[in-house]
């Protein structure tokens, strides 16, 4: 004799509707658990990146200012709006540095395309190369302001007679590729060894 209906449909097992709404469930929380460890994974590498952009930014900075304090003259021509400032993206200077620290050589400093860039050229006058210094600069406009800025041109190089400012505000602008996001830093150098007064 067989056994009866009810023992039979217990040993059966699972039915197809609560397959489904088992796999349903478990799906939504593999896609809630994947969405988050994306978002999480995302927020370390953007704040991975910041940090390393403001280190780069932070270095670029300091080399920069180094060659800006001793500047002993320049041979970018200042020329001033209305207002008697001056502002570029572009500086051509003499200064001393750690390649010839007796003898002034030639420093440039400027931004082509989103990157900053540094050429020195040793005491014989032959080019060390040019070394980019720090990618994804935002161009100038749109509200950020150019790399250079003189707000007094104070004194007179004593070669050329022409008018150097006192002191140089540097302010660079980068991009933390994340859509609209900048990180940007200021700094004023004084120019110590063209030794210009301070204006009133």
């Amino acid at each position: 004799m067989g056994r009866p209906w009810r023992d039979r449909r217990r040993e059966a097992g699972f039915t197809i509707v609560e397959l489904m709404v088992t796999s349903v469930v478990l799906l939504l929380i593999v896609t809630a658990t994947m969405a988050a460890l994306v978002a999480g994974q995302r927020a370390t590498d953007f704040s991975t990146r910041r940090g390393q952009t403001h280190d780069d930014v932070r270095l670029s900075m300091d080399r920069l200012t180094k060659d800006l304090r001793q500047a002993t003259r320049f041979n970018t021509t200042f020329t001033t709006s209305g207002s008697g400032s001056w502002t570029g993206n572009d500086l051509d200077f003499l200064t001393y540095t750690a390649a010839s620290p007796d003898l002034p050589v030639r420093v440039r400093w400027w931004v082509a395309g989103a990157t900053l860039r540094r050429q020195e050229w040793r005491p014989d006058g032959s080019s060390v190369g040019t070394l980019e210094v720090l990618r994804g600069i935002t161009p100038p406009g749109a509200g950020v302001p150019d790399l250079f800025y003189c707000d007094v041109l104070q004194g007179s190089d004593a070669v050329t007679g022409t008018p150097v400012p006192w002191q140089v505000t540097v302010t660079v602008t980068v991009d933390l590729t994340d859509p609209g996001a900048t990180y940007s830093t200021q700094t004023q150098v004084q120019l110590r060894n063209l030794q210009i007064p301070r204006p009133p």
